[in-house]
């Protein structure tokens, strides 16, 4: 069940994401320990009309190490998208992610990619992440809707929904005494 369903969140969308696999051992490039990102904004200023008709398609550059051997390159998101059926035959978007990856990281092109090479996958996403307290029931606490951010996210909004919990339990349900 769905946050959509079980929430009656109509805010809700499915977000299909496709993100590339690469081997960060150190052996073919310099090991990337930071992340790597270029903005829309940053990347529409120089744009050609070919590539911002590619941007809308739903395509951004990043390289994040994932941990000590495996970065992640990304990315491609596809808003409305509930299957994790995908055809890289019809829509091509690994060779053009993987190309604006090496843009953002020229020894990207010497880079060996792992067994797995590509991952698809199914993001819950609103246009902003519902993160605290419910306006019916303030027993409930809500975390979800980040789509393609969620790992980024989920520290910061954990930490918002461990205060507010705390907040709530200390305000509400611990007796007080008249003494």
């Amino acid at each position: 069940m769905t946050s959509r369903e079980l929430c009656g969140d109509e805010k809700m969308k499915p977000l299909r994401g496709i993100l590339i696999h690469a081997k960060n051992d150190g052996k073919r490039f310099r090991k990337i320990e930071s992340c790597i990102s270029i903005s829309q904004r940053d990347a529409d200023a120089n744009a050609t009309a070919e590539e911002k008709r590619k941007a809308d398609e739903g395509r951004f550059e990043f390289i994040v190490p994932r941990n000590d051997d495996i970065l992640i390159l990304g990315g491609y998101a596809q808003m409305g998208e509930e299957t994790l059926e995908w055809n890289e035959n019809e829509h091509q978007y690994l060779e053009r992610m993987k190309a604006g990856c090496v843009n953002l990281y020229p020894d990207l092109a010497k880079a060996e990619f792992t067994d797995y090479y590509y991952r698809v996958g199914i993001r819950p996403f609103r246009d902003e992440p519902r993160v605290g307290q419910d306006d019916k029931n303030p027993k409930i606490f809500h975390n979800y809707g980040h789509g393609g951010s969620g790992y980024t996210l989920s520290y910061g909004c954990a930490l918002d929904i461990r205060k507010g919990v705390k907040e709530y339990f200390e305000n509400e349900i611990r007796p007080r005494s008249n003494l």
